[in-house]
């Protein structure tokens, strides 16, 4: 075309129908562009919920006797991240005073885990803890995160778990919320810190010593003796003559019991795992006991190859096989292989114990309901 030649536009009408197709086209691609930006901007709050953009809620910042505090913008509404020592928190509950406590809580608890080990255990970086204001906003945090497990971790009706090395629950009230915290970080602790996962009745047991709360003002944050759910369905199993023999706890586990859909055998494995910790904290089985947590914690406990690898690897399951033989030779090995004495023993302390709590105590209501669901 010669320069300076301009080209006419063209009047027909097949060629304003191509410029009309082409409009339409182009108008066409925009309306798809700004669907595709929303949908991004969607799956990035939905990322956002899900503990993946922590960094993108600095909104507002503030830091309090060592505990950094911020802003979580979440597609439920405004939420805060607490950050501590060997904790980050991810919360849309909103009470000042529940949010002032819980930071310091959460450490205390971590030390008192690491009461259970010969040498204090660092982390390389925080637990991350998700605590939501209200049951639905747990449930959509779980559908998300578990996903093929969410439908299992559904059924829990009130209380917490731990999954990916998250503990993830909601607010189910002051003290019971802190009570199911507490439970689950011991299962964090030890999926982090301990070499070997441990078998059922040892795993339970101790998280159950978690749950019963002592008051602000004392030293010590928890009282493992004192938790009159666990004790009074030890009282009831007794009664009812429903007590499990000290072989078949060592080899039961949850999801066995959770089978069953009976509410006594839910409650005796509990029970009997949390009264078999402190039975084994005398003066007579507590130094068996401690060596048995501490080469569990580093991985010298004396496993077959097989057995082994199912304790270190906890991306493999955790079988009926393995908890049955691994919790009943534990036992044997550092404890003692006379499981009849043992069992006499164990009932007899027990009923000594239940006896003595029930006679101590005079709040009925508090034995009423445990901070923990169990039916997952």
């Amino acid at each position: 075309m010669p320069a300076g030649h301009v080209r006419k536009k063209c009047p027909c009408q097949h060629c304003m129908q191509k410029q009309l197709i082409l409009l339409k086209v182009s108008a066409d691609m925009k309306a798809d562009m700004r669907r595709m930006m929303k949908s991004i901007a969607v799956m990035l709050l939905i990322l956002l919920s899900l503990g993946c953009m922590h960094q993108a809620v600095l909104a507002q910042s503030s830091e309090s006797n060592g505990v950094i505090r911020q802003s979580w913008s979440t597609p439920v509404g405004q939420g805060w991240t607490l950050r501590t020592r060997h904790y980050e928190i991810y919360t849309t509950i909103t009470r000042s005073d529940f949010l002032k406590g819980l930071p310091a809580f959460m450490e205390r608890a971590f030390a008192t885990y690491q009461t259970y080990l010969p040498a204090t255990m660092e982390s390389r970086y925080p637990s991350r803890i998700y605590l939501f204001a209200d049951r639905a906003q747990w449930e959509g945090f779980t559908c998300e995160f578990a996903q093929d497990q969410a439908e299992t971790l559904l059924q829990i009706q009130q209380g917490a778990y731990c999954l990916k090395d998250a503990c993830v629950a909601y607010d189910i009230g002051d003290t019971r919320t802190l009570a199911a915290l507490a439970h689950e970080g011991w299962h964090q602790f030890v999926g982090r810190h301990f070499q070997y996962r441990l078998p059922s009745w040892l795993d339970e047991g101790l998280a159950m010593q978690f749950e019963s709360l002592a008051l602000i003002e004392s030293d010590e944050p928890f009282k493992p003796e004192d938790n009159p759910y666990r004790v009074q369905a030890m009282h009831q199993l007794l009664l009812l003559s429903q007590w499990s023999s000290l072989p078949d706890l060592l080899t039961c586990s949850p999801g066995e019991v959770m089978a069953s859909n009976q509410a006594a055998s839910v409650q005796g494995f509990y029970s009997q795992s949390y009264a078999l910790i402190h039975f084994l904290s005398q003066e007579r089985y507590v130094q068996g006991f401690r060596r048995l947590l501490w080469d569990g914690a580093a991985g010298h406990w004396p496993l077959t190859p097989g057995y082994q690898r199912i304790a270190i690897d906890r991306n493999m399951p955790k079988t009926l096989a393995w908890n049955r033989a691994v919790g009943l030779e534990l036992f044997k090995h550092y404890i003692d292989a006379d499981l009849d004495r043992l069992d006499r023993e164990y009932r007899h302390f027990c009923l000594t114990w239940s006896q003595t709590a029930r006679a101590k105590r005079t709040d009925a209501a508090m034995i009423d309901s445990s901070p923990i669901d169990h039916r997952h």
